[in-house]
């Protein structure tokens, strides 16, 4: 221990306080590695992928990697270079502000992402409203997390109720609304597409992609309802005075990054040491139309001929309306 530190600490209440920032930045790291893994695999199939897209991938992982070094420097503050007698312990310093923060801007990026890929896929009135929705809760609580930040790192403001329960509400609460209805959104839609086509081998395929959009969609819910019913207990005195909340909050950021190379990846076949892109190179690209329950097709198998289409040869078209669906999971 640090010279000068208080014999009257109690290891519990140590344990209580440090051991946030420890777990914090190990979770973050193993998410960080998850998620490099992911790059990896894009980087290998996303050559079809438009300017737009991999940028957007690109930009969220180096969103990611400075979000890291920000945990890692907190918890080498914290842990390591604290005072002696601790009583930095409990204040908002810098680097968790910014891990904060970009954890608020990556989780509405990847929501407005989704949002975007509702809104192209079903063009009912009820769908876009869904989808304006979706996008005022993202950057909602995206401005939540900011305020909440805010309100801590200004020593001069006092604890006020706004600042205990209304930002945060607002951040946790906007960010479990809105991932619920993306992952409501993308239900209904595959559900829709599976009972219009009679093709086992496309219903597999939609299968699985219903299977991916509930994992992927409800651990991040969970994570930010996690995080505020922690927080609530905390401000409420139901629970000693600790900062567990911190800990998913640091891998709330990384968790919707995951989310969103998982969708992408999900067009994506591994095998032989190779990874190739489904709509290109593996067995079914599957293109339908929600609109129009009448017509279903189905793409060319790798060798290029069963269906008289080759492997590297545009599907027959449906209809004017259709929509790539294995690609939004």
């Amino acid at each position: 221990m640090a010279a000068g530190y208080d014999s009257n600490v109690s290891r519990e209440s140590l344990a209580l306080t440090l051991a946030p920032y420890l777990l914090g930045a190990l979770l973050n790291w193993a998410l960080l590695g998850c998620l490099s893994v992911q790059v990896y695999i894009y980087s290998l199939s996303s050559s079809s992928d438009g300017r737009g897209l991999k940028t957007l991938v690109y930009g969220v992982y180096t969103l990611d990697v400075f979000q890291t070094a920000f945990a890692t420097y907190n918890a080498w503050m914290q842990l390591i270079w604290a005072l002696g007698n601790f009583e930095t312990l409990l204040d908002y310093i810098w680097s968790l502000s910014a891990v904060q923060i970009l954890a608020g801007i990556l989780s509405c990026t990847v929501q407005c992402f989704f949002a975007r890929r509702i809104w192209i896929l079903k063009h009912t009135a009820m769908m876009r409203r869904i989808v304006v929705c979706i996008v005022v809760l993202a950057f909602l609580q995206c401005f939540g997390v900011i305020a909440f930040t805010a309100l801590r790192v200004d020593t001069d403001i006092k604890p006020v109720f706004a600042q205990q329960m209304v930002a945060p509400m607002i951040w946790l609460a906007g960010s479990f609304i809105c991932d619920v209805l993306i992952v409501g959104s993308m239900l209904s839609i595959l559900k829709e597409a599976r009972s219009q086509t009679t093709i086992k081998s496309t219903e597999s395929i939609l299968t699985k992609l219903i299977i991916l959009t509930m994992q992927t969609g409800l651990i991040t819910a969970l994570t930010a309802g996690i995080q505020l019913i922690i927080y609530l207990l905390r401000t409420s005195a139901a629970m000693p005075q600790n900062q567990y909340d911190l800990v998913p909050m640091f891998m709330l950021g990384k968790l919707y990054s995951n989310v969103l190379m998982a969708t992408l990846n999900a067009r994506t076949t591994v095998g032989g040491g190779e990874v190739t892109t489904v709509a290109n190179k593996s067995s079914i690209a599957f293109r339908t139309d929600l609109t129009d329950t009448s017509r279903t097709t189905e793409g060319s198998t790798v060798n290029g001929g069963e269906d008289g289409v080759g492997a590297n040869d545009e599907p027959i078209a449906a209809s004017k309306e259709r929509r790539d669906v294995s690609y939004c999971a």
